[in-house]
C-alpha cells in the first residue's frame, strides 16, 4: 500500500514538474507575405497618391505649380495691365498702373473710386499701402466714388494754382498734390508732350 501510494506521489511531483517549466506553444504567425492583397485598396492607393503627388510636388524656382494658376476668368497678372497714356485723360478700362510719386489713395482722388473698394480689390491694407509704389498694377473698382461725406473731399490742395516744380517731383507726384487733377490735364495745360519735360526750377500752371 506505501509503495502505491509512494508511486502515485512520485507520478504527480513529475507531472507538475513538467507543467511549470515547460513554456506555451505559441500560435503560428501567418507571414505577411502570404496575405491576400485587395483589388480594391490597392486601386484607392494608387489613385490617393497621384492626387497627393500632383499637389505636393516641389516646384522649381520660379515656377508656380499648375494647381496655384488662377483660373481663365480671374483678372491678369500685374504685368498684362497697359500703362496709362499721357494726353489720354483716363486710366486704361479696369486697370491703371502706378507712375514714379502716385499712391492708390491718389488714383482713388484722381478718378473719383471708393478707396476702400480699391484697396480691398487689389489686397492693400494700411500695413503694406506704403509698399505699392511705381509699377504696381491697380484693378479699379467699377461702379463706385470717392464718398465725400466719410472721406473729405476729392481736391486736396487749392486749385487752379500755380506750382513750382522742386528736385524728386514728377508730373504724377504733382498731380496727386491736387488730389482730383489729371497729369494729362496738366500737360495740356502747359503745353507738354511728355512727363520727361518737368523738371525742378520750372512753374506749372495747375488748372
Amino acid at each position: 500500500m506505501k509503495t502505491r501510494k509512494l508511486r502515485c506521489l512520485l507520478i504527480g511531483l513529475a507531472l507538475i514538474g513538467s507543467g511549470c517549466g515547460a513554456a506555451p506553444t505559441p500560435d503560428p504567425i501567418q507571414s505577411l507575405s502570404n496575405a491576400t492583397p485587395n483589388t480594391e485598396r490597392l486601386v484607392m492607393f494608387e489613385e490617393t497618391k497621384e492626387v497627393w503627388i500632383r499637389y505636393n510636388v516641389a516646384p522649381e524656382p520660379g515656377v508656380i505649380p499648375p494647381a496655384l494658376l488662377p483660373a481663365a476668368n480671374e483678372p491678369e497678372s500685374e504685368t498684362s495691365a497697359p500703362s496709362p497714356t499721357l494726353g489720354s485723360g483716363a486710366a486704361s478700362p479696369g486697370f491703371y498702373t502706378l507712375q514714379e510719386g502716385e499712391t492708390a489713395k491718389c488714383i482713388a482722388r484722381r478718378y473719383d473710386l471708393d478707396w476702400i473698394k480699391l484697396y480691398s480689390m487689389n489686397g492693400i491694407t494700411y500695413e503694406n499701402e506704403a509698399l505699392i509704389g511705381t509699377g504696381k498694377n491697380l484693378i479699379l473698382p467699377q461702379n463706385s466714388h470717392w464718398l465725400s461725406d466719410r472721406y473729405g473731399e476729392r481736391v486736396s490742395a487749392p486749385h487752379p494754382a500755380q506750382h513750382p516744380v522742386v528736385a524728386g517731383e514728377t508730373l504724377y507726384s504733382i498731380a496727386c498734390v491736387y488730389g482730383d487733377v489729371t497729369p494729362e490735364a496738366i500737360a495740356v495745360q502747359n503745353g507738354l508732350t511728355s512727363a520727361d519735360q518737368v523738371v525742378p526750377g520750372m512753374t506749372l500752371s495747375i488748372p
